[in-house]
């Protein structure tokens, strides 16, 4: 385990996430039973709940494939687009949802219909005026985007959050991230 924490340490926009669920904890401080969605479930996720620094806190992940070893209250197995055959009663459930590299890896290449359908079940399991947290790679080959305009924007508003502003973005020598903070409008599907 030692090494995820260097791991954590040192890669550079592991320190952003880390300081992200240390800021979810504090967001959450006096919400009465909140829940957090951690979608992905890496061998070095083992450290992500403790980061949280929020003991009230109901953590769950959702990965179709989880690693033996994984830290969390609840385990969501499935795929984001299952979730609602798979969990049919977790319904505006979460108070955040966490998405670090899934819906905006480039190793998930979803297009415009399955990008449609992952929202849609974002949208499901979050509260009203719940938060979601995207992080995505910006991919020049091939090139892959998630479509902003007509996928996340109908649908949340984003928000500055803690310290965060709305939108950040994260460069490397190879890799650049973008991370949204957003609030769910009211407004239904």
């Amino acid at each position: 385990m030692g090494n995820y924490l260097n791991f954590w340490n040192n890669a550079y926009d592991k320190r952003f996430q880390r300081k992200v669920y240390s800021d979810v904890g504090k967001y959450l401080q006096k919400e009465i039973y909140p829940t957090i969605l951690d979608i992905g479930v890496e061998p070095y996720n083992v450290h992500s709940q403790g980061f949280i620094e929020n003991k009230n806190i109901k953590y769950y992940q959702m990965d179709p494939d989880p690693p033996n070893k994984i830290s969390c209250d609840y385990l969501m197995e499935c795929k984001v687009s299952d979730s609602k055959n798979t969990y049919p009663h977790i319904e505006s459930f979460f108070d955040v949802i966490m998405d670090f590299g899934v819906f905006g890896w480039n190793g998930v290449l979803l297009n415009q219909q399955e990008q449609r359908v992952y929202i849609k079940n974002i949208l499901r399991m979050l509260k009203p005026g719940g938060v979601y947290i995207l992080h995505g790679d910006r991919i020049k080959v091939p090139p892959y985007s998630i479509e902003m305009n007509s996928t996340i924007f109908p649908h949340f508003k984003p928000i500055d959050f803690l310290d965060n502003p709305s939108h950040v973005t994260l460069s490397s020598t190879d890799t650049t991230w973008d991370v949204w903070f957003l609030r769910k409008n009211s407004t239904l599907l």
